[in-house]
Order: C-alpha cells, then structure tokens, then sequence
C-alpha cells in the first residue's frame, strides 16, 4: 500500500529552477524515511534523460531504475510552488510530486494524476491552497473525465515553410521522435503537412501517420511567439540525413555444406553462424477478455493509467539496459517507442472509448488498431515495417493492463540454442542473451527492421523471411545457421556439424589474428599486391583508417562538410578539413570525391525542382556543373590542400564524356589561379551509362572508382533497401558483374586504375570477386579493412580470375552465389 499522508505534502515552496525544486521535493522524501539522500542525485540524472513535466503545471521527477536499491520504502512527495517554477521552455509547474517506487503500489497515485491533467481549474486550486489536506484528498479521489478528441485543423494566419524529408527512409519512428521532441521546445502552435494530411508537429504518433517518405515536400505551419525560430530548426531537422547505423563487425567464415544438405532460404539479415538446437517460441499475446466495461468509467479510466506508466517505465529501463549494451543509435529505437505510448492523441482515443462504454483493453485495443491500419497502409514501405513496433508496444501495454506477458518464453536453459518462431518484437530480440541464444530464424522481418538492427548491435546471427517450413522444424533439433548467406541447414549430418563447430572457432581465431597483422599488405599467395584503402566521412576518420591497416582513402565522402546546416561551407572550412585528412595520413593517398547531393540528400540552402524521382535527376556532377558557387570553392579548397600530400579528385555520377570534359576545364581554370600542381582526375562509375562507355571516359579520366552499390541498384532497377526484392538486388548479380569487367577491360586498355568503394568491396567474397575481375584498388568501411586483407593473403590470384569468368557467365545471382559457396575464404 502506497504511503501517502498529510506531512508529505509542503505548502507555499519557492524554488528558482528545476533543480531546487527537485531537490526540495527529495529532501521532502528523505525526512519521511523513503529514500537514502543520495537518490537526489538520481532524480537529477533522470531528469537529464527524460522531462519528467506531465502537464497543466504538475512534473512527476522519480530516479534510474537502477538505483531503486536506494529506496527504503515506496512513498509519496508533493512540494506545491504557488509562484510557479520554470520546468522546460515554456511551461512551468506549480505541484511537484516525487516518487520513490520500489514495485507498483505507487500507480494508482499516477492514474489519478493522469486525470488531474484533465481538470485544470482542479489543478489552479491545488496550486494556491492553504489546505494539505485538499491536495491528499485530491489525490486520492480525483478521477479523470474523459477527455475529447480533437480532430487537426489548419492553423489560421500561420507562418510557413518547406522542407524535403532528408532521412534516408523517410519520417520513421526515430526521426518522427526527434521531430516531435523539437517541436514540444515551442510555445508556438506546430502542424506539419504532407501529401494532403496534417498532422500537430509534437505529437510522434501523428507524425507517423503522415507516411512521409525520402524527399517529399513537408509543409510546416507554425502559430505564436517563437514561430520563426520553430520553423528554422524543424526545417532543418527534418531535412538531416540519418547517422549510419553503428554496428558490430561482420566476420565471415569458411563453412560450407556437403552437397545432398537440405536448405531453407531467407534473407540474411545479421551475420554469423550458428550450430544449435531448435527452440520454438510460442510468443501467444495476450487477449482482452471482453469488450464491453468491467468497471465504472473512471475505473477503466485508473486501469488503463496505471497499464500506461508501467509500460513508460519499462521501455524507458529498457532503453538504458540496451544503451549499456550496444550503443546509443540503437537504443534510440526505445525511445521511439516512449514516444508512441505519450502520445496525448492515442491517449484522448482510448478515453473516448471508454467513456463510450469499452473496457480498457477493448479501449486500447481499438485506438491502437486505428494507429497500425494507418502505417500499414502507408505508401512509404519503412514506415509500414514499423507496424512491428507499433504491436510490441501493443503487446506490452495490452499484458501490463491483463496481468499477462510473453517475456517468460524467451527464456532458455541449457546449451545455447537457435530460436525460431514466426516473428520477433524489438522488445523480445533486445531482451536476447547471446550466451544463451546462438542466432534465430523467422518468417516475418526483413534486413531493416528494427529487429535486424539490434541483431547486429548485438552479434547475434539472424535470418528474416524464411519460408513457413522453419515452423515445422522439431523442438530440439540440430541445424546450422548461415547468417552471411540467409541459409538454414534443417538436417546436418555430424561431419558437417563438426566442420561447422571447427569453422565457428577459427572465425573467432582468424578474427584476432587478422587485426594483429592489418598492417600487412594484402598479397595474395601467387604474388599479386591488392591496394586496400578505407571510406571515410569525417575528418577523424583519416588517422582511424591508418590505425586500422588502410593504406590510404579510397573515397571521402565530402557532403559531410554540406549537411546539417543552413548555409554551404566556405573555402577556407572546406580547406582546413581537407588539410587536416592529408596531415592525418602522413603521405598516403586520398580520393575527395566532389559533392554527391541529391537523390538521397536535401539540403536546405541547395534549390532544385521538385523531382518524382530525385534519383534519377539533378544529383551528384549534373548539380555541381549548375551551380558553380558550390562547385568552385570545393575545387580551390581542394587544390590548395593538395599540397599538404597526395590528393585525387573524383567526380560523381557522371553519364557523358561532355560533362566530365566541362568539370575538368572548370578545375583547371581553378589549378592555374591558384598555381599548384595537376593532381589526378577520376570519375565514379555508378551508372550503367557511364560503365558503357567506359573506353571513351579512360581517355578523359587518370582513374575509375566503382559505386556498386548504386551500379546494382540502377542496373537491376531494384532498390537495395527494399526488403522484398533482398535476395535479389545483389551487386553479385552477374549483369551488374559484367558491367564491371567492362569497365576494367576498358581502364586497363589505356593504362588507366581501377578501384571500387561500394559495399561488395568490404566483403571478403566480393573482394575475392573482384580480385579476379582485376580490380585494382578496393575501398570500404573502416572495420572490414583488417578481415579482407586477411582473407586476400590466402587465395591465389589465378584462382580467382577462374571464379570471376565462371561468375560471368552465369545466368542469375544464385548461380554466383554458390561459385562463391565454393570459395575457400579464411577470413
């Protein structure tokens, strides 16, 4: 039973910030024996993660949960500020009302807190009572009335501006999130617009319905004081590109499968290999055991409260717990999450059905139902895959609420073991022990999910999209799990088993041993010297390639200086980068390839047409050639820093002779102004057009860099990223092979290099590939660099110029794909 009497309320306070306030209200628990005093220090780092301001001037502040063992007993503090105190931008809080919760018993407390925010001339009382009396018994028997649902009308009169969505997958849960969050900074009125729909700018969940996908037009609407300087930051947020994801290595390993083994496909998803037994989840949700009212209105009402804080303290535990144990970005997902379940629209629906006469789960489960119908709905195919996060949300508040929940069969005794099931929540894959779990297979999911992204940040092998026979697999069977291919092997026979095992050892022995020896070059054991180089996209990243083994930088990504801000970089930013990278490489070489805008990056002061298909049009050269005020100062930054060492320029996207003609005249111009020596030119070949006519553009360009990454998606006209068309859209695939062998036929005619920067690069299977098609330089990320030189040092360049012809001529990627199954790869 919560303990909450009248000398733990104090009257008539005065406080100058938040944190006095704080501080008052966990003295306030101290002295009624709930807390240890150092819990102050708690509630003030809990505040630093989260705002604890509920509404009509109450803040709830409460410490980690990982400090509970510093609560003596579960209490109540309630500190009133008549004057007001300054909580967040804004708003200010008149009742401040600490919690010390070692279990659940304070939840009623919170329910009933939920309601006062309905009542407001309730709450403008408490605040100036002489009465402490009037606040325990508010607390106590206050009941929230229902509130209305307000339906989204344009703000009249409203400032305006547009923005094209910058996140690669356009306004999902985590962008949706941090928009959200910016927009509740401002007193203004915020709405965005897109594609027809309105949606209020602080509210997650209706971000989420706008289904706004990678560059369309977003209107925001802003209505008050602070309306200019809302509209500039929301328009910037907006249009920022996502962080790349951060993530654990992927090693590759030599096991492969006698012939007669029996497969099941899917798509690989995170890789690895696994030899475990069958473990079948039967993740059965829980389900509302009626419709209709159970209680009074304001019972349902306290019940559904209640079934709402404790999800909100779950995920918010579970976001510190996923934060400690892989990274921030990940953890992000959680909190995207948070945003759903406060989201004031999605609450107002559940207390509009109640008060219609539904039961709280029935409530619930019709508001949270009109939410998932909505994404799924969606033309953006990423905001549609959200759905998943939108029922394990479902899921968790729909157990909380019943006294039912699904986290007991996660749980595993024994040998590690392979978990298959049909679907998996982001809650369920976070709460995954890889000591416990050796990999999973599923049949819903794809490659980027959210699922798929805390597989990786945890080392965890996965395969997504299985066929339905994997639920047909007998509890306790051995298999193998392929992660790098998206392969299950149902029936091993023991010298597979026992090959696998001894695989999955070396994989961790030749891991370390490769990292010892990155600085070695990657010769292959017939002698033939491969060039191994790193992507980089910041200037620290130059001195981190070295460290790695890189032997230089095959591709720097030099829009980095261009995003996220409201004007270009001038000269001399863009000179002193470019300097520090040389300095950083002591006198290796550096690719800069030219800005690569458009398509896939929105840029705020870059004006270009409204494109259907930004990918298809005004991007990468065709961008820099119209606009020369950005082009211009790049080259004379990138020239005056080519003193610094050795420097090679690289144009994007180029499609004809005639433009790569028009950007060497301008950069010449440039070079004789400044004086400085000719560095070599090269272009990127990441069009079909361009590896067409690859012998005309060698007689043009000192060297070509190969993008196969957007080489496979405009030859197969397949969007990588598409989780349906993954098996699929490969840069194995042999079309997109064979316009590289044109190409490296054609440099190699007039003496010219070749490199690639793509994503086939950083694998060893592809590296070996392209080895053999004669490549001459390979980039990619930093962490791949060690295990690929690695790999290279045990194959024989003859060797691989017979996989590469037999690659050729084959008809479709599978065939590729078992050439490559047959590859002896130590990596």
């Amino acid at each position: 039973m919560l303990d909450f009497k009248i000398n733990s309320v104090r009257l008539a306070a005065h406080a100058q910030s938040k944190q006095q306030a704080i501080e008052q209200v966990a003295q306030l628990l101290a002295e009624n024996g709930y807390i240890d005093p150092l819990y102050t220090g708690s509630m003030l780092a809990r505040e630093e993660q989260a705002n604890t301001y509920l509404g009509c001037g109450i803040a709830i502040p409460h410490g980690l949960p990982s400090d509970r063992d510093m609560i003596h007993s579960t209490g109540l503090a309630v500190v009133q500020f008549p004057d007001g105190v300054p909580w967040e931008q804004g708003k200010r809080t008149s009742l401040v009302v600490g919690i010390a919760a070692r279990g659940d018993e304070h939840l009623d407390i919170l329910a009933r807190l939920t309601g006062l925010l309905q009542q407001g001339p309730l709450v403008q009382q408490l605040a100036s009572t002489s009465d402490a009396q009037e606040i325990v018994r508010a607390l106590a028997g206050t009941t929230a009335e229902a509130p209305s649902s307000n339906g989204e009308v344009e703000l009249e009169g409203a400032r305006r501006t547009t923005a094209h969505v910058g996140p690669d997958h356009g306004l999902h849960a985590r962008p949706s999130t941090a928009l959200a969050a910016c927009a509740r900074k401002f007193a203004a009125e915020i709405q965005l617009k897109c594609c027809g729909r309105l949606a209020s700018a602080k509210s997650m969940a209706a971000i989420l319905r706008l289904g706004a996908a990678h560059g369309a037009e977003l209107e925001i609407l802003a209505k008050g004081p602070d309306a200019e300087t809302a509209l500039a930051e929301l328009k910037a947020l907006a249009e920022r590109p996502e962080v790349e994801e951060s993530r654990k290595v992927a090693v590759q390993h030599d096991w492969k499968p006698e012939e007669h083994s029996a497969v099941i496909s899917g798509v690989a998803t995170s890789p690895g290999l696994a030899i475990a037994r069958v473990h079948h989840l039967d993740l059965r949700r829980a389900e509302p055991v009626a419709a209709g009212m159970q209680g009074t209105p304001e019972e349902e009402s306290a019940r559904f409260a209640a079934a709402l804080t404790t999800s909100l303290e779950q995920l918010q535990s579970l976001h510190e717990q996923v934060s400690a144990r892989t990274n921030a970005a990940t953890a992000q997902i959680f909190l995207a999450q948070l945003e759903i379940l406060e989201d004031t629209a999605l609450r107002e629906e559940v207390e509009r059905h109640i008060a219609a006469g539904a039961g709280a789960a029935a409530a619930w489960e019709t508001a949270i139902h009109e939410l998932s119908n909505s994404l799924e709905s969606s033309e953006n195919a990423i905001t549609a895959a959200r759905v998943a996060d939108v029922r394990d949300i479902d899921s968790r508040l729909l157990g909380n609420l019943l006294g039912a929940s699904d986290a007991a069969a996660l749980g595993t005794e024994g040998e590690p073991v392979l978990l298959v099931t049909r679907e998996l929540s982001p809650s369920q894959t976070a709460a995954l022990d890889p000591e416990r779990v050796a990999g999973f297979c599923t049949v819903e999911g794809g490659a980027t999910s959210h699922v798929a992204v805390l597989a990786r940040s945890l080392g965890i092998p996965a395969v997504t999209g299985a066929d339905e026979e994997i639920l047909k697999l007998e509890e306790g069977q051995l298999v193998i799990l392929n992660a790098d291919a998206g392969m299950l092997y149902p029936t091993p026979n023991k010298s597979e088993v026992k090959a696998a095992k001894e695989a999955r050892e070396r994989l961790h022995n030749n891991l370390q041993q490769a990292w010892q020896e990155r600085f070695e070059p990657a010769i292959t054991l017939d002698g033939h010297r491969m060039e191994i180089v790193a992507n980089i996209t910041r200037t620290e990243d130059a001195e981190k390639a070295v460290e790695a083994g890189g032997e230089g930088v095959g591709l720097l990504r030099s829009e980095f200086l261009f995003l996220g801000r409201e004007e270009p970089p001038s000269e001399e930013e863009q000179y002193e980068a470019y300097r520090a990278m040389l300095k950083a490489l002591g006198g290796l070489p550096m690719v800069l390839r030219t800005l690569d805008i458009g398509g896939d990056k929105n840029v705020p002061y870059i004006q270009v047409p409204h494109e259907d298909n930004p990918f298809l049009g005004v991007r990468g050269l065709r961008l820099c050639l119209r606009q020369p005020e950005l082009f211009r100062p790049q080259l004379r930054a990138a020239y005056r820093a080519s003193t610094e060492g050795p420097l090679r320029l690289m144009f994007p996207m180029v499609t004809s002779v005639g433009e790569l003609r028009e950007a060497r005249k301008i950069a010449e111009e440039i070079r004789q102004e400044l004086d400085v020596p000719a560095v070599p030119i090269g272009v990127m070949i990441e069009v079909p057009a361009a590896a067409l006519l690859a012998d005309a553009l060698a007689r043009e360009a000192e060297f070509f860099s190969i993008g196969t990454n957007d080489l496979t998606q405009y030859v197969l006209a397949m969007d990588r990223g598409n989780p349906q068309l993954a098996r699929e859209a490969q840069g194995t695939h042999p079309a997109v092979l064979r316009m590289i062998a044109n190409t490296v036929e054609a440099a190699h005619r007039h003496g010219r290099w070749v490199g690639v920067c793509g994503g086939l690069a950083g694998e060893p299977a592809g590296a070996a590939l392209l080895t053999g098609l004669g490549v001459d330089e390979l980039s990619m990320a930093i962490p791949d660099i060690a295990r690929v030189k690695s790999s290279l040092r045990g194959l024989r360049q003859d060797e691989l110029q017979a996989l590469a012809q037999g690659a050729l001529a084959c008809e479709d990627v599978e065939a590729v794909k078992a050439l490559l199954a047959a590859l002896d790869n130590h990596a």
